[in-house]
């Protein structure tokens, strides 16, 4: 089954499809391609975000920080 956070083909089929037609007093009209993408890049973002990381826990925005002990002079031995 596909990846439903993956729309590459969704935009590949739309772009090469008309903006909208008419037949027979029916008419249909497509996504704009703009929005298409926007939306793929927001279900990227979202999915990045919402992963874990190496050890298991939640993905931290600050990309691996850690905060930094001070050495102070003549603190004492490290």
């Amino acid at each position: 089954m596909a990846d439903p956070t993956d729309l590459t083909d969704t935009i590949a089929a739309e772009a090469q499809l008309p903006a909208s037609s008419t037949s027979d007093g029916q008419s249909a009209t497509g996504q704009p391609l703009d929005k298409l993408v926007a939306a793929d890049k927001h279900l990227g973002t979202k999915a990045a975000l919402s992963g874990t990381n190496a050890k298991g826990g939640p993905r931290s925005g600050w990309r691996g920080l850690r905060a930094a002990r001070p050495l102070l002079p003549g603190g004492g031995p490290e």
